[in-house]
């Protein structure tokens, strides 16, 4: 993310990823700053303790000031991810692109009833309330500090720190040391997340209260248009063919609010039917209840960004907002945890937007890999942002070369971001791996550290010299550098907006696309599209036409693009629209 000019941005651990505005002054790399939060991996065995504090938040915790014990009356809320049944046979449907009903994936693969049953009781008798639909991947835990304390054997302390290159003060809570659980627990939970709300996510507002900079209408603004890209990414065959998105419905997961009125202006500025929008979608259960939800968007809004783009390039798909407790009053990936599985309930067969990113650490990047599999395995499609630091992720542990969540999840699409130069017409013209070394923006992309290589994760350029076994990302990309931004509507004016987060709502909306031809001839839905893409860039001549542009230019800081193949600023390429429709018709029907 890159803050307006004039605002005094401080954002920790959970950003929206890649909203990035015209115009913008470049932080310094102390003006962004994302920490882990306290996240606690429950062993197989119980009673055994596993590390908690990540390095960066051990150091904080060690400088912090404090000031004593939590209240023992504050309402705490966890989330409890929890182990399914028969992966492997639940991985081999997925990889041939089957699909599983629901009430199949709760008696074969989802968590095992009665061990949850036996938790859920557990934690009852700790005083503690529970919420669990058969087969959720997670559990949702509320209850008083004490009761907390009590039942996963920890003493929260309050602190107060200043967080680096910030000058305001941080207070937060956290845990004395690991949990643990009694016996019998540790065969189904996997990690517990909310014992503590370090980090916090502020959103950046102009200074002064002034109003949000930008101009009043899109001609002066300079970025592109939805025609614009529908003329670059080859939308117009869609369109012709009378594909518009109608049946199909589009989720997305913010923390942030918008302005109704931003989307309907951009509807008519560029001759779009009004939009049909479901929500924002709250729920005492995970959300603190605050006015930003419905009603402002603030300079920096990603919601209004992924709602335009998609809107844009599939103008009649229902959309959905799920907003994971905007004002961040509560441990945020909690919040974005339960609020997911919510909507998975909601709406299984889906395509899913999330640009938000956080630090890669294994108990949150478990719990929501759970997730993403339970929505894969219904037919969803999860689109994730994969961050705008390039190869790094500033802010956390190392600031080594690393990846985030949850585009590192195997069973979501990560999307990077390009450099886009239109050609005449408009039309197709060239890209390049987006990368800023002077300002430290680009498409993110690397390695993760905690998921390993999957077997559909090959073909030319996939094994590197970099490679080490693990997954990479991106997988896919899309038009994203601030140069070659969109032309968005946020607070009632104009601006050029780009990043990660521009690229993902984009390949969203083209799923929605696919899906609706897919219906139309009687197929499955896109669903796990990820081994259907290694499919189409391994093996182009399979298929009615090449499903991507490969971006063989640039790189993201660290990682060159390359001349044939995957590469880790773009994955395979942007795309070929209406080639990755009729591939994707292709692949259903078995003659890909």
């Amino acid at each position: 993310m890159r803050a307006t000019a004039g605002v005094g941005a401080v954002v920790v651990a959970l950003l929206p990823a890649g909203l990035v505005i015209a115009g913008a002054r470049s932080p310094s790399n102390s003006a962004i700053k994302a920490a882990t939060s306290i996240r606690s991996s429950l062993a197989a065995t119980a009673l055994v303790r596993s590390p908690v504090l990540a390095p960066d938040l051990g150091s904080v915790l060690s400088s912090s000031q404090h000031l004593g014990p939590l209240g023992p009356s504050t309402l705490l809320h966890l989330s409890l991810g929890l182990s399914g049944r028969n992966p492997g046979a639940l991985e081999r449907l997925l990889d041939e692109g089957k699909t599983v009903p629901t009430t199949e994936y709760d008696s074969r693969f989802g968590p095992g009833p009665g061990l949850v049953a036996a938790t859920e009781k557990w934690l009852r008798a700790q005083g503690l309330r529970v919420s669990w639909s058969s087969g959720d991947a997670v559990l949702a835990v509320q209850g008083p500090a004490e009761d907390v304390e009590k039942a996963f054997s920890v003493s929260i302390g309050r602190y107060r720190t200043k967080a680096r290159g910030a000058a305001q003060v941080t207070s937060f809570y956290a845990p004395s040391r690991p949990p643990s659980l009694p016996a019998g627990t540790g065969a189904v939970v996997t990690s517990v997340l909310g014992l503590d709300d370090y980090p916090l996510l502020s959103q950046p507002r102009p200074a002064g209260g002034a109003s949000c900079p930008g101009v009043a209408g899109p001609q002066a603004v300079g970025g592109f248009t939805p025609d614009d890209v529908a003329g670059f990414y080859n939308f117009g065959p869609l369109y012709k063919g009378g594909l518009n998105g109608a049946g199909q419905t589009v989720v997305f997961m913010e923390v942030d609010g918008f302005l109704p009125s931003d989307i309907q202006a951009y509807s008519r500025a560029f001759g779009l039917p009004p939009p049909e929008i479901a929500g924002p979608i709250v729920s005492q259960t995970w959300h603190t209840p605050a006015v930003i939800a419905y009603g402002t968007s603030g300079c920096l809004s990603e919601t209004d960004l992924d709602l335009e783009v998609v809107h844009g390039m599939a103008p009649d798909a229902h959309l959905a907002v799920y907003q994971a407790d905007p004002d961040q009053q509560g441990p945020p990936l909690t919040y974005v945890a339960d609020a997911l599985q919510s909507a998975i309930n909601t709406y299984p067969h889906s395509v899913y937007n999330i640009s938000l990113l956080w630090c890669e650490d294994a108990a949150s990047a478990q719990q929501f890999e759970a997730l993403f599999i339970q929505l894969v395995a219904g037919g969803g499609t999860a689109f994730v942002s994969s961050g705008d630091n390039g190869a790094y992720a500033r802010g956390c542990p190392g600031h080594n070369l690393t990846t985030q969540e949850p585009a590192d999840s195997p069973h979501a699409v990560g999307v990077g971001a390009t450099t886009a130069l239109i050609g005449a017409g408009p039309s197709y013209g060239r890209e390049a791996s987006w990368g800023e070394p002077l300002e430290q923006w680009g498409t993110g992309g690397g390695l993760s550290a905690v998921f390993n290589r999957p077997s559909w994760q090959s073909g030319p350029g996939v094994v590197n010299r970099y490679s080490n076994g693990m997954r990479q990302i991106p997988d896919v990309s899309a038009l994203g550098d601030l140069d070659t931004g969109w032309d968005i509507v946020i607070d009632g004016k104009w601006d050029m907006v780009g990043g990660t987060s521009a690229a993902a709502p984009l390949w969203a909306a083209l799923t929605a696309l696919t899906d609706q031809a897919l219906v139309h001839r009687h197929l499955a839905e896109v669903g796990f599209a990820n081994p259907a893409f290694y499919d189409f860039g391994s093996n182009p001549r399979h298929f009615p036409a090449p499903a991507f542009h490969p971006v063989t230019e640039g790189t993201n800081l660290y990682y060159p693009a390359t001349s044939t193949g995957w590469n880790y600023g773009t994955g395979w390429g942007t795309p070929n629209a209406s080639a990755v429709v009729d591939d994707f018709i292709a692949y259903e029907r078995g003659s890909g």
